[in-house]
């Protein structure tokens, strides 16, 4: 059963990678982005799960100014939020955002 403050598409995400969780220590998803989200990021970080995926430029977890932001073409920008990073790439016409828990290392 879902709880009230969870929504859809982490409960998917949760409930299908619950059976596996107890075989390894340390694991990585790769997740439609219908399913990212910055919440479900921090979940799966506490889990040990390793996690990057493109996020769906709709997401309110990414703030507006870093969507608006205009910047050269093949450009990459780091953004860090606790252990999650936003890594936001321009391309030719639309800009391309990912979450991660793998690229904490830069920050050290």
């Amino acid at each position: 059963m879902r709880a009230a403050n969870e929504c859809v598409s982490e409960h998917v995400v949760l409930k299908l990678s619950r059976a596996v969780y107890k075989k390894r220590k340390e694991y990585n998803r790769r997740i439609d982005n219908f399913f990212t989200s910055l919440k479900l990021a921090k979940i799966l970080k506490k889990q040990n799960t390793n996690f990057i995926r493109t996020v769906n430029r709709g997401r309110r977890e990414i703030p507006t100014t870093i969507k608006t932001m205009h910047k050269p073409l093949h450009i990459t920008r780091i953004f860090k939020h606790d252990d999650i990073t936003l890594i936001v790439y321009q391309a030719k016409a639309k800009k391309i955002f990912l979450f991660s828990t793998f690229c904490t290392m830069i920050f050290k």
